[in-house]
């Protein structure tokens, strides 16, 4: 899970065809009025999903007013006229408490933002009314509001931010630049070195960065040339990758040898760590110690230090090596079922930015890189080896029922 401080700063441009078509609101599979998410387990409005609270909370008893329980109208306005036939049919459909959202502590469930979407409200558990009101309290995070700002984002048929040279550029080159512009908010020299990382439920931050990968990921011409489903289905495959990935490219970047001499790490665009020194709070994602935390993600940590970092630090790779290797995590081997067209077009991509590599060797008057095409798909291909230690390690610990929150889609939530 991410410990991140960053925010975007990134915003799209209009673009040159017509716009996405925005996304149809469903209704609320109780009374048939719009939707605002999942609560309870259950597609609904915020008047049934408050009405539902309401009525766990003070555990409320109705009587039907028609004597008739089940089978009163309840959809509409109707909504109101009788209580007992409204929980019974929240119920039926399947909400429970275990289902609770414990990020509403209000009846404001949703705030409108300005371009329309929902935002996220996610608060501490801590914060919620009913946080002892279950024997199993879980944190049920909606973030349909997210997938679908990522939806609009990587349905774009432009990336976000160019300038004049950008079309001379072949896709590498565009490639580093989106990389730049994702490195945007980065401090130079004013890192603040935490004594404890806290492991954050997703928020915003959490969101911006998923945006500014989705629009990296817009930069490549062939990305754009997907369906929006293999599009998305891509991006939640890889985008904790990359992002980890990345993490550990800045932080040699910034640090050097010292990255896996004195075991420093970037941890956001505001904070590093000393990995020695440094404890990991997971409070906040599980009732689990620390040490059986650590028990379990540690090791991908230590590898990562060992395996990525020195020998990054050993070869210094150029921002141009960088966004290689960044490409090739997302498109090498793929760990997703696309269909004929995508592969074919992925392969395309592949061969474009290995001659663009070339070329940049070429210029730089490097001969006999062969080697060091080498060194960065190692680099490469044990990310993805211990992506994929990881990856098992969720399986065990949502075995085990170690985190106490829950994603709405589980695969925007990895630690």
């Amino acid at each position: 899970m991410s410990t991140d401080t960053c925010s975007s700063s990134s915003a799209s441009s209009p673009s040159t065809s017509d716009p996405p078509s925005p996304p149809l609101i469903a209704k609320c599979l109780v009374c048939g009025m719009p939707s605002r998410g999942n609560h309870f387990g259950v597609l609904s409005c915020r008047a049934c999903a408050a009405f539902f609270r309401r009525s766990f909370v003070q555990k409320k008893e109705y009587k039907c007013r028609q004597r008739n329980v089940g089978k009163c109208d309840v959809s509409g306005n109707d909504r109101y006229q009788c209580r007992a036939c409204r929980l019974k049919k929240c119920k039926e459909l399947g909400m429970t408490p275990e289902n609770v959202q414990f990020d509403r502590n209000s009846e404001s469930f949703d705030e409108m933002t300005s371009d329309g979407s929902f935002s996220l409200a996610l608060e501490p558990v801590q914060h919620s009314t009913l946080y002892q009101s279950l024997k199993n309290p879980k944190i049920l995070i909606d973030v349909t509001p997210t997938i679908n700002k990522l939806k609009t984002i990587l349905a774009g048929s432009m990336p976000p931010v160019i300038n004049g040279d950008y079309f001379r550029m072949n896709t590498l080159e565009r490639m580093k630049f989106a990389l730049w512009n994702y490195r945007s908010e980065r401090k130079f020299g004013d890192l603040k070195f935490e004594k404890q990382i806290v492991v954050e439920i997703p928020n915003k931050k959490w969101e911006n960065d998923l945006i500014r990968i989705a629009n990296w990921l817009l930069h490549s011409e062939h990305f754009r040339m997907l369906p929006l489903e293999e599009k998305m289905a891509i991006f939640k495959k890889i985008w904790m990758r990359w992002r980890k990935f990345e993490k550990w490219l800045i932080s040699v970047d910034t640090f050097g040898h010292k990255v896996y001499k004195e075991n420093v790490i970037v941890c956001s665009n505001y904070n590093a760590a000393n990995l020695n020194k440094v404890q990991i709070d997971y409070s906040n994602i599980t009732d689990r110690s620390n040490e059986e935390m650590n028990q379990l993600f540690g090791k991908q940590l230590w590898r990562m230090q060992r395996e990525i970092a020195k020998p990054l630090a050993e070869m210094a790779p150029s921002t141009i090596e960088m966004t290689y290797m960044l490409c090739q995590l997302v498109w090498n081997s793929l760990d997703v079922e696309l269909d004929n067209y995508s592969v074919d077009v992925g392969e395309k991509f592949l061969t474009e930015i290995s001659e663009n590599l070339h070329e940049y060797y070429v210029q730089q008057n490097i001969q006999n890189y062969a080697w060091r095409l080498q060194r960065l798909m190692k680099i490469v291909n044990n990310v993805k080896e211990i992506e994929r230690e990881r990856e098992e390690m969720m399986k065990l610990a949502e075995l085990f029922d170690v985190f106490k929150i829950k994603l709405s889609d589980k695969d925007l939530f990895i630690c």
